[in-house]
């Protein structure tokens, strides 16, 4: 896995929360009156999900999804230019195939379900073409066909509580420029692999928040790891309190948007939790041999790097090293 100069384009949207029962017809969490089928048919992949389902507690939907299941207060409008949104549920088998082995081979297979299945939320919708809606300003010079209308790829937004909304696949549109754009993301092993972390990242930020997965206490003040949190770090090389020589590794702080590593720039950005949650987004960033050979001068972080590898499958039953694995295509 190789550093990607990309962005992932993924909606993971929260919404509020639902029921876990295993009725057929499960109510919508925000909207009363309206239920979801489910299992939403009897293919293949549909009996992938009533497995998930049925070990971790979340029932994912790709069939029927309107608007209004997609769209809640959080897409209130910024800076006056958002005016909405608009998405579907998937628009054909392949997508439905598609969006279900990427979660069953790429997201579960890694998880433990007894660790995870109380925090995840109870619902993961799939969708197409989910993006916001937006309007030139009129101050600005109007674009292609003296249109006002643009869309914006599809963001990711966290609030409430109860679903997520997963969008990799939308049709052709054009952006503030006026140039044209459309996204696949299951076509190369780049795109599968941060879609991935993306995911993962935001599981295990639930699990710390939720105190589901307990800091080590190597990384607390004066655990064995020796780590310094009050010390004053700097970003020169040179430096014998560079950030990467004390101990701690790049920052990959976005929970919603992939990006590329930034350095830790003041020692109060960082705590025993957030160092210990740094290492696992390396982890999910990349492979165990890339972490030795990237950091290949800074013991600390390669020996605390393998603390973390080896405390997460002894008490969590789950392997970092197979979560920052090279992934292949889907297709």
């Amino acid at each position: 896995m190789k550093l990607r100069h990309i962005i992932l384009s993924a909606a993971v949207i929260l919404g509020f929360a639902a029921c876990n029962d295993e009725d057929a017809l499960t109510p919508n969490p925000e909207t009363a009156g309206v239920t979801y089928e489910f299992p939403e048919g009897d293919n293949a992949w549909d009996q992938d999900l009533q497995e998930i389902a049925n070990e971790f507690g979340v029932k994912c939907i790709y069939k029927n999804l309107t608007l209004e299941d997609l769209t809640r207060s959080w897409t209130a409008s910024g800076s006056g230019t958002v005016q909405g949104y608009h998405g579907s549920g998937l628009v054909n088998d392949r997508q439905a195939q598609l969006y279900t082995k990427f979660f069953k081979d790429n997201v579960f297979a890694y998880l433990d379900a007894d660790v995870v299945r109380s925090t995840l939320p109870a619902y993961f919708f799939f969708a197409h073409d989910y993006c916001s809606i937006n309007h030139r300003l009129l101050t600005e010079t109007p674009i292609e066909n003296d249109t006002l209308e643009w869309c914006g790829r599809p963001s990711v937004e966290y609030e409430g509580m109860g679903f997520w909304v997963f969008s990799y696949s939308s049709e052709e549109h054009y952006d503030i420029m006026g140039r044209t754009w459309q996204q696949y993301m299951f076509t190369s092993a780049d795109s599968v692999e941060m879609m991935r972390e993306m995911v993962l990242k935001n599981i295990f930020n639930l699990l710390i928040e939720d105190d589901i997965i307990a800091t080590p206490v190597a990384f607390e003040v004066g655990g064995e790891l020796g780590f310094d949190y009050s010390t004053a770090i700097t970003t020169s090389t040179s430096d014998e309190n560079y950030y990467k020589r004390r101990g701690f590794p790049d920052q990959f702080d976005n929970l919603s948007t992939w990006q590329a590593p930034k350095p830790l720039s003041h020692i109060s950005n960082t705590d025993p939790t957030n160092n210990f949650f740094d290492y696992i987004k390396l982890g999910l960033r990349y492979s165990r041999e890339e972490v030795l050979a990237e950091y290949a001068d800074y013991p600390l972080i390669t020996r605390a790097y393998d603390h973390v590898v080896n405390y997460l499958k002894t008490n969590y039953g789950m392997d970092l090293t197979l979560m920052g694995a090279e992934a292949e295509p889907l297709e």
